[in-house]
């Protein structure tokens, strides 16, 4: 039981580096704001002649066959449970966070408010549908994901301040 905790420690926080470099590069939309950004390695941010960030998904694809190598127990059951649920629950809630933000965004868009009213009926039970999804999960995924969210955003605020505190030494020396 020992080898499993250390295990999904180790997991977690693989998971939380994986994140923070490869900002689910998966995602277009993503992969084109990173293109001008110096947070994360630049080869996230490549596209291919369809602009789908082909490389960052083989990056993503190997990193996450490592991590189920960490994550070995007797039992591959509950190694795959395990796995599924911390990937569940890490893709659900950028997910819920972006459906909270489309009514705004339809209200910048200016889209009728007749039409974002009846829009957020869908939206809500989207929201809700999400939300029953992370808490199936269990409380041992919400922990670890968590985790992982949290040392991701710590490494973010660590490397933002590196790059300004650079930035600024820059800035001095052309002074």
């Amino acid at each position: 039981m020992i080898q499993l905790q250390t295990s999904l420690w180790l997991l977690w926080l693989f998971l939380a580096l994986a994140l923070y470099f490869a900002g689910n590069s998966h995602c277009l939309a993503y992969s084109k704001a990173q293109r001008n950004t110096v947070t994360s390695p630049k080869v996230f941010a490549r596209v291919n002649s369809k602009d789908a960030p082909v490389r960052g998904v083989f990056i993503l694809l190997a990193v996450e066959t490592l991590l189920t190598l960490f994550t070995a127990s007797d039992s591959l059951r509950e190694q795959f449970e395990i796995l599924v649920n911390l990937a569940v629950v890490t893709n659900v809630v950028p997910y819920v966070l972006c459906i909270l933000a489309v009514p705004t965004m339809m209200r910048m868009a200016g889209v009728a408010e007749s039409r974002i009213k009846r829009s957020n009926y869908v939206f809500g039970a989207g929201v809700i549908y999400c939300l029953y999804a992370i808490y199936a999960c269990g409380f041992d995924a919400m922990v670890g994901s968590a985790v992982a969210v949290s040392i991701g955003f710590v490494i973010y605020v660590l490397r933002k301040a590196w790059d300004t505190r650079r930035a600024h030494r820059l800035q001095q020396s052309i002074d």
